[in-house]
């Protein structure tokens, strides 16, 4: 390839040689110090009994987003739900106790090879909402 980078096998007495930078999805962005552009709660309700409804902006060339929601606004013991579809701008979670006060957080993740880099969390982070 233009960057040197091609990596070559033997393969039933044939060499055969791939060009690296075709198949990994971002060449350029391959360093400890990338991260993702991060996203913003668009909104954060409690519409039916103990459950929470995030809704966010959505951001292209990342893998999915990170939400984290705690009792607590330091997040000292907070759980975290993954949604893997970049595509999707919203997530229902459940099980939550009802007449609690819970605060949320999110950001986003892209994966390169089998490292995940994860953006800064949003400017909103601690947005509390009270769960019916």
């Amino acid at each position: 390839g233009e960057r040197g980078d091609d990596y070559a096998i033997f393969k039933n007495g044939k060499l055969i040689t791939y060009d690296v930078a075709k198949y990994y999805k971002h060449p350029s962005k391959d360093t400890a110090a990338y991260k993702p552009k991060k996203t913003a709660c668009t909104a954060i309700k409690s519409a039916a009994a103990k459950k929470l409804t995030v809704a966010w902006k959505k951001r292209t060339n990342i893998k999915g987003y990170q939400i984290q929601y705690a009792y607590d606004k330091d997040f000292k013991n907070a759980k975290t739900v993954t949604v893997a579809n970049a595509s999707k701008v919203s997530k229902t979670i459940g099980g939550l106790k009802s007449g609690s006060v819970v605060s949320i957080r999110i950001r986003t993740y892209e994966e390169i090879g089998r490292t995940r880099y994860y953006s800064a969390w949003d400017k909103n982070t601690g947005t509390a909402v009270k769960i019916k």
